[in-house]
């Protein structure tokens, strides 16, 4: 075993504690060096791919994959920090990045020829993506359909969101089966340029995704490329729990722009408030203990996602108010973040998730009565708190 497949504990922050690794260590140099400093280039102008091969460089892709594929066989907290850390980075990046991890989750789960891919995905040699969350709206929507055909499966229709185009090289694609009542997942490579077509799409917030709607013509998939074919009921009731209790990716929106905003403006109890709420809702997405953590709280899974989404919302916008007028041009990262916030919103919704954000808008906003005090176990000090 090597330094990078062992996790070294965890060292405070202002933000709660975080874990230590040595791909952390490299990831946070490629952030600080690379990839935040061109933040509101790439969110105008589109995720460059030399800045994946510098994420491939820290092991990031491997994070997740287990040693005996070729990955690093991190903790799940030390996968979490990387996307926080990414999310606070760049969002853009973060939102092509962070998808990578879900093919080759599918894969471990489905096992079979498919795992021979997942050396390659953990080098980074194969950038991984995701397109599914559209069978959620049938039979409302019928997006991308499914028939069964000798081998395998015919796919035809469009798949509306999809990141990282261009740049991805095998994505988890879904479509529906309809005479089945199933929704079959297969593992797809790209591009496919005479079966799928990739037709960019006009973003208000993380524009430089690079998201797509995927058009895909009459795409033969083989049956060894399908991970899993499930029942539609079976499917939507097991994906309302599925998922982090909390957002990686808008916590660390929140530590970026909260740490930002105190920056220019550290005297501000409200921030310092605000911080101590940032390191709470992260104890809550940390650890195989977390969802349980989130019941004891009085609150189900799907308040605290929304919570921690609603979060990233006031602490985007504190940081354009600390920041003035001066957070508006389009060289300061704090607009960046702020739209990203929003974006967080309608991401992957549920029915579910959907219902805790209406109800979450609807009232006025209200703190848990197990959440911490200004002053409470996570604060840092007003002036010399430790960045991270």
């Amino acid at each position: 075993m090597t330094v990078d497949q062992i996790a070294a504990g965890t060292v405070p922050s202002r933000f709660g504690p975080v874990p230590a690794h040595p791909a952390l260590d490299r990831l946070r140099v490629v952030l600080d060096e690379t990839i935040a400093p061109a933040a509101t280039i790439t969110d105008a102008r589109g995720v460059p791919a030399s800045h994946l091969a510098a994420l491939a460089a820290t092991g990031l892709f491997g994070l997740a994959v287990p040693q005996a594929y070729g990955g690093l066989g991190a903790p799940p907290e030390v996968v979490t920090e990387a996307c926080e850390l990414l999310a606070g980075a760049c969002p853009s990046t973060y939102l092509v990045a962070s998808q990578h991890i879900t093919p080759i989750r599918w894969i471990l789960d489905g096992g079979g020829p498919l795992l021979d891919l997942l050396p390659a995905l953990a080098r980074g040699e194969l950038i991984g993506g995701a397109a599914y969350g559209h069978v959620r709206s049938w039979p409302a929507r019928r997006t991308l359909n499914a028939r069964r055909t000798p081998g395998g499966w015919r796919f035809d229709g469009v798949a509306p969101w999809f990141s990282g185009a261009g740049l991805v090289d095998v994505v988890l694609l879904a479509a529906v089966a309809e005479t089945e009542h199933s929704i079959v997942f297969a593992v797809v490579d790209l591009p496919q340029p005479s079966r799928i077509d990739a037709v960019p799409l006009d973003l208000a917030a993380i524009g430089g995704s690079r998201t797509a709607a995927l058009r895909v013509g009459d795409l033969f998939v083989p049956d060894e490329r399908v991970v899993r074919v499930a029942d539609v009921d079976e499917w939507r009731a097991g994906d309302a729990l599925d998922g982090p209790v909390t957002a990686p990716g808008a916590a660390g929106l929140a530590r970026a722009a909260v740490e930002y905003a105190l920056a220019h403006s550290p005297d501000s109890p409200a921030l310092h408030t605000l911080a101590d709420e940032v390191a709470f809702i992260r104890t809550l997405g940390v650890g195989t203990s977390s969802a349980a953590d989130a019941a004891d709280l009085g609150r189900d899974r799907f308040y605290w996602r929304a919570r921690s989404i609603d979060l990233a919302v006031r602490a985007t916008n504190a940081a354009i108010v600390a920041r003035g007028g001066a957070a508006l041009l389009a060289g300061e990262p704090a607009q960046v973040w702020a739209r990203a916030a929003l974006f967080l919103r309608v991401r992957g919704l549920s029915e579910p998730i959907r219902a805790a954000h209406l109800g979450q808008l609807a009232e006025p906003h209200r703190h848990a009565s197990a959440e911490p005090s200004p002053a409470g176990p996570f604060s840092g000090g007003s002036h010399d708190a430790h960045r991270t």
